[in-house]
């Protein structure tokens, strides 16, 4: 809700021709990255929250800082070069408007969703997001978070893509960070009637992730009104379609009058 009421506002300007908002590539960025740390990096036998609960935490939040410079240049005006520590400090402490009023600062409540003492962490991660960013000013700090640097770059890339390209764009693009063998496209005919559609589509991710109470395929990365990309193993079709009309009428009869 921060990143939206803070960033909806702006322009991700990721490609001209699209009307995509900072926010709306943010999170398309936070929800790839997250995902796609949860499934290389978390056991079948750990628990997310136990072993891994800062890691995750960490990641969304630089994850949601990537684009600093952006907001604060859209935001308040300022001509930032990169995500530098001036960059940081204007999205933490801004300084004041023309009339002497104070501005609010970390507006996307980043150290109340993480807690204080993460900055350079963050700072690093975010300086390894795009690999032209300049990096040197963290490039001795001893961090525990080094490992998070790849599934910036996965959530970013692929959140680029995803407005470019659509779910094709996604699908090929973790193929190549990830590996063919782990990431899955189904594709459906989309209904006319949107409700349903979208209902039919939320079931089958429900399926995939295991949450319908038959077993785990995946980890969905997202979704287009006529396909479905996450990370996991095959689902026969003909198994997806059956769990999901037992699944339908239950959930039409329950969320709607």
């Amino acid at each position: 809700t921060n990143v939206i009421d803070a960033a909806g506002q702006y322009d991700a300007k990721v490609d001209s021709s699209a009307n995509c908002s900072l926010a709306a590539h943010i999170l398309n960025a936070v929800t790839v990255g997250v995902n796609a740390f949860v499934y290389e990096a978390v056991g079948e036998d750990e628990d997310l929250y136990e072993d891994y609960g800062e890691d995750v935490k960490v990641l969304a939040a630089a994850l949601a800082l990537h684009d600093t410079n952006k907001f604060v240049r859209e935001a308040y005006g300022v001509d930032v070069d990169g995500n530098t520590s001036d960059t940081f400090d204007w999205y933490f402490d801004p300084a004041p408007e023309e009339n002497g009023e104070e501005r609010d600062g970390d507006p996307f409540g980043i150290e109340e969703f993480l807690g204080e003492g993460y900055r350079d962490d963050l700072q690093y991660l975010v300086q390894r997001t795009e690999i032209g960013e300049n990096s040197a000013e963290l490039r001795g700090l001893d961090t525990d978070f080094r490992g998070l640097e790849r599934y910036c770059r996965i959530g970013d890339s692929v959140a680029s893509v995803a407005l470019k390209r659509g779910s094709e764009g996604v699908y090929e693009q973790l193929c190549t960070l990830i590996g063919e063998e782990d990431v899955q496209r189904i594709e459906f005919t989309q209904l006319e009637q949107p409700i349903l559609n979208d209902t039919l589509l939320g079931t089958a991710k429900e399926v995939i992730a295991g949450e319908a109470g038959g077993r785990t395929y995946g980890v969905v990365i997202g979704s287009s009104p006529d396909s479905i990309v996450y990370l996991g193993e095959p689902i026969e079709r003909s198994t997806l379609e059956q769990a999901v009309s037992e699944r339908v009428p239950d959930r039409i009869s329950t969320e709607f009058q």
